[in-house]
């Protein structure tokens, strides 16, 4: 909307300053920055009272699920609360009416047994209607990383490509 939000609301970081740039080399200026000079860094996140920002998320990562957008980091944060969830990864899988419902790829830990049923209800009794595993939970050996250790969600967009639901 181009204002501030308020203390700890989420929404997309913004940022801009003298030495800011102004694009990419050989290919010109960049649709990124309005035109007041603020860049969109294509982050979410918030800021705290002591006005430290907190970066949640890419949005690009986000799950479109009918008008709302699901943050796959938020829902792999809460799966870890769950004793039995050692590693998670959320993506969105296509859904032909619905855009995208969520789906947890889990590493179960070590002596748990959990199944994929109780995980669902495990979100759905916890979390927003919007933030249901629709998609389901599907068991893994490991979650693949990047090189820089976070979640390859890549890799598992790349299994679900061809995917449609519903």
């Amino acid at each position: 909307t181009g204002h501030s939000l308020p203390v700890n609301t989420e929404g997309l970081i913004c940022v801009r300053g003298p030495k800011l740039f102004t694009g990419y080399l050989n290919i010109g200026s960049t649709d990124d920055i309005d035109s007041e000079g603020w860049l969109r860094t294509g982050d979410i996140g918030h800021y705290n009272e002591r006005h430290r920002l907190f970066i949640t998320d890419r949005i690009k990562e986000l799950i479109k699920w009918t008008t709302y957008q699901v943050s796959p980091t938020e829902l792999e944060l809460f799966l870890q609360t769950h004793p039995s969830v050692a590693e998670v990864a959320v993506i969105g899988v296509s859904h032909r009416t619905e855009t995208q419902w969520p789906r947890a790829y889990v590493v179960r830990r070590p002596g748990y047994t959990i199944t994929a049923q109780n995980l669902c209800q495990y979100v759905s009794d916890s979390l927003g209607f919007q933030k249901r595993l629709r998609a389901g939970v599907v068991f893994v050996d490991q979650i693949p990383k990047t090189n820089i250790a976070k979640v390859d969600r890549k890799y598992f967009k790349q299994l679900v490509a061809n995917e449609l639901l519903g």
